[in-house]
């Protein structure tokens, strides 16, 4: 098979799919549409990660708050919260609760791969149940990944934050290291993974040649 031929029949089929589905993801009322179950997931796995940690989480961020692609995660621990409230309950004054907080961009972690992965599969051959069937799996395979993201995530931010008092630095380290390889690239990297273990048999490869 020719380069031609494979940039004609399956590359720029999946680059214009990908595309025009990134495209459609940044309309606004699109983002506002799927940002609560994101927002919902985000919250069970952070809370899931640190059960002494209390989470909440708000639309966009600090420089735009009406932005459905991103999720502000605010946490404090539940010790440091119940102490609010006790002082509150005894002298009768309205508690200031101070939360700390980070950001999941939804793109980022949950729409992005999955489309990236859906192009893919749209230009792999082979019949559409069965695709159909591999987008099911190789979808929750891609959310356990981004579970694994958001939950190391979690606890790097958590941990640098300074609310459970003093960490110990390798402990720090390690967070920040463990963090540092959920990037975007080791997202793109699992996804191709996923793709290539989900889509593929003897059989494509051959249909591949024809």
């Amino acid at each position: 098979m020719d380069l031609k031929h494979i940039l004609l029949r399956y590359f720029l089929p999946m680059i214009v799919c990908f595309f025009g589905l990134s495209l459609l993801n940044l309309i606004p009322s699109v983002q506002k549409a799927y940002y609560p179950v994101f927002e919902k997931i985000t919250l069970i796995i952070a809370t899931t990660s640190q059960p002494e940690v209390y989470f909440k989480s708000r639309v966009g961020g600090e420089t735009d708050p009406n932005n459905y692609n991103k999720i502000t995660v605010l946490y404090n621990t539940k010790k440091h919260l119940q102490a609010i409230i006790d002082r509150s309950r005894a002298t009768g004054k309205q508690g200031q609760y101070d939360y700390k907080g980070f950001i999941v961009t939804i793109d980022e972690h949950f729409v992005t791969p999955l489309l990236f992965f859906f192009s893919l599969l749209i230009v792999t051959p082979g019949k559409w149940n069965r695709k159909l069937l591999n987008f099911l799996i190789g979808s929750v395979l891609i959310m356990g990944f981004a579970y694994l993201t958001i939950y190391f995530k979690g606890f790097n931010m958590v941990a640098s934050s300074g609310v459970l008092g003093v960490v110990d630095a390798n402990t720090l380290k390690g967070y920040k290291l463990i963090s540092f390889l959920f990037s975007s690239v080791t997202t793109i990297t699992v996804v191709l993974i996923i793709w290539i273990i989900v889509a593929f048999r003897k059989s494509d490869f051959k249909n591949l040649s024809a």
